[in-house]
């Protein structure tokens, strides 16, 4: 008999199988295509190699196939990707069809790219877009693997299989229904052996029998786990239970779907970094040494981009079970949980912490360009910015401290309670204060309205570029302004609920923190040269950003709305 269980079976296989197609057509074509282009390889670079002016984007040939390879990749990573992911969070029974929508536009991509990469000459050697591009089909491959290995491990169980047993002997269907028997039969001794697809697929109000009495009558159907094909596949699960217990059991089951849930959040980032990387691959930028201050641009520019999604996405209600919406943390007696709740500390430390090891790492980063020659200006300036993050990421990291808070208090402890006096609190007092329920460090903002006032004033070589840090060092500032006013709004008026508040100043601050996020990464030397060329104005690369930031925040608004629904209606469901 279908069931739900089996045909989601059937999906993860069939998703499988389409990657597995996709990767062997993969990896045939690229033998084929290196085949090709083995004799006349070194020819082809000293041709079109040299020739800075030739990228992907202005190729005059195939553009359509161009354009079609960008449109499905977007579809795939910005659109049913998210949206994929927020339903696997809200145990949705529709995360499956939104997956395989997914896979299916990404091996359509997939597909459309290596037609196009088959037809063009290779006008970015040694390109990292088609490295990763590979490294995520295999990855979907594994994460299909864990997949079809939970629904049969699932499957198997013996008290999975008990309750699919229960759950399929009596579904309701009509007594007269003609599609009980296969066509041109007459109906006579076949009913038991063809199950009725209007059992599983048909409405159910049309498979009641209502009587005069309020309850409807459920006619049961004489269909339970009999046949040759559904005795066999007993027997298959019963063998395979038996003789392969370590990998038919529970913790198998859990395993696979840790992993698999945590690969779906993984491919979410994978996601961002390929479309980075395949406009930097378009567009011809970061060749040669160039590399690292795109990297740096890019890299940077895309942790804050990331920081102002996350933030709005806490104003959402995003991470409420912890305490970082702007809202009290629910306890775990009330709301239950693992060691994730219990031991997670505020965002405030997160923050803190990003930033002392940001500055640790950064350290060394600024010396990658110019490693083994002298020192300048300019490497000490950005160091020194490192120490910034340094100081101000260990600052935070104490003030967030429960022990460093109890020892600051213990001196007052100690003042106001003597040894004829009992330390029991029983006076106001003693009470502890209604905004210790809150975190109020203003540490990070601090340091990102610092580093953005010093970006804004950070002379580049080209007047363009100059201008853009300071647009977004001017943006990061807002950030920061808009953080504090949060915290003072939230320390006259501490939450007490376990809903978040909502401080309507989170969301200027988060649209900041995305629009600065991409200017940053648009003011990168390549760039900006091309820019100037073509005499863009400032304005102009402002404008479009903005634009740009605010249908992202329309668009990260809908899927916490869609997660939203599928929460309410599978617990509805329930």
């Amino acid at each position: 008999m279908s069931t739900p269980k089996k045909l989601t079976g059937r999906l993860v296989c069939l998703t499988l199988l389409l990657f597995l197609s996709t990767a062997v057509y993969a990896d045939g074509h690229e033998h084929q295509h290196n085949h090709e282009h083995e004799h006349n390889h070194e020819a082809h670079a000293a041709t079109i190699v040299n020739d800075e002016g030739t990228y992907y984007f202005s190729y005059p040939k195939y553009r359509g196939l161009m354009y079609a390879h960008i449109l499905t990749m977007c579809a795939g990573w910005i659109i049913f990707m998210p949206v994929s992911c927020v339903l696997l969070i809200s145990n949705s029974r529709y995360h499956l069809p939104a997956k395989l929508l997914f896979l299916v536009t990404h091996g359509v991509s997939i597909f459309l790219g290596f037609i196009y990469d088959k037809a063009t000459p290779d006008l970015y050697p040694n390109n990292s877009y088609r490295k990763l591009e590979w490294a995520i089909i295999c990855i979907l491959l594994v994460q299909s693997v864990l997949g079809v290995l939970r629904v049969i491990v699932r499957t198997v169980l013996p008290e999975n299989r008990h309750l699919m047993g229960s759950k399929e002997g009596f579904t309701p269907i009509r007594e007269d229904d003609p599609e009980c028997r296969p066509s041109g039969d007459s109906g006579q001794g076949t009913e038991d052996y063809y199950p009725s697809r209007a059992s599983v697929y048909g409405d159910r109000d049309n498979q009641l029998q209502e009587f005069d009495g309020d309850e409807p009558y459920i006619v049961p159907t004489q269909v339970e786990r009999v046949g040759y094909f559904a005795k066999t596949t007993e027997r298959i699960e019963s063998f395979l239970s038996r003789r392969m217990p370590f990998v038919f059991n529970e913790r198998v089951m859990r395993v696979c779907g840790f992993c698999y849930d945590y690969i779906e959040r993984f491919l979410v980032i994978l996601g961002y970094v390929q479309i980075c990387l395949g406009i930097v691959t378009g567009s011809g930028i970061f060749m040669g040494n160039r590399v690292f201050n795109g990297l740096a641009h890019f890299i940077k520019g895309s942790i804050f981009f990331l920081y102002g999604i996350i933030t709005l996405g806490r104003w959402l209600g995003a991470f409420s079970e912890l305490g970082w919406a702007w809202n009290v943390k629910p306890s775990l007696r009330e709301f239950g949980g693992g060691w994730a709740r219990k031991y997670v500390p505020s965002a405030e430390m997160i923050e803190s912490t990003t930033i002392f090891v940001y500055g640790c790492s950064n350290i060394f980063l600024e010396r990658l360009a110019g490693a083994g020659g002298a020192w300048s200006h300019g490497d000490l300036e950005h160091v020194s910015i490192a120490f910034m993050f340094i100081g101000g990421g260990l600052s935070g990291i104490l003030f967030e401290s429960k022990k460093i808070r109890d020892l600051l208090n213990y001196s007052t402890v100690t003042q106001v309670t003597t040894p004829s006096n009992s330390p029991t609190i029983s006076t106001p007092g003693h009470q502890v204060p209604k905004n210790y329920g809150m975190s109020y460090n203003p540490i990070p903002a601090l340091v990102f309205f610092i580093l953005g006032v010093m970006m804004s004033k950070h002379h580049q070589a080209l007047p363009l570029s100059t201008t853009l840090h300071t647009q977004w060092g001017t943006l990061l500032s807002g950030f920061s302004v808009f953080r504090l006013l949060t915290y003072a709004l939230l320390y006259l008026s501490p939450p007490i609920s376990y809903l978040p508040s909502r401080p309507p100043t989170e969301i200027v601050g988060s649209f900041c923190l995305m629009a600065g996020g991409l200017v940053f990464m648009a003011s990168n030397k390549d760039t900006a040269s091309y820019l100037d060329r073509v005499s863009a104005d400032p304005m102009f690369i402002l404008t479009v950003i903005i634009g740009i930031a605010a249908l992202i925040m329309c668009w990260v608004t809908g899927v916490m709305a869609i997660k939203g629904w599928a929460l309410r209606r599978e617990h509805r469901k329930s």
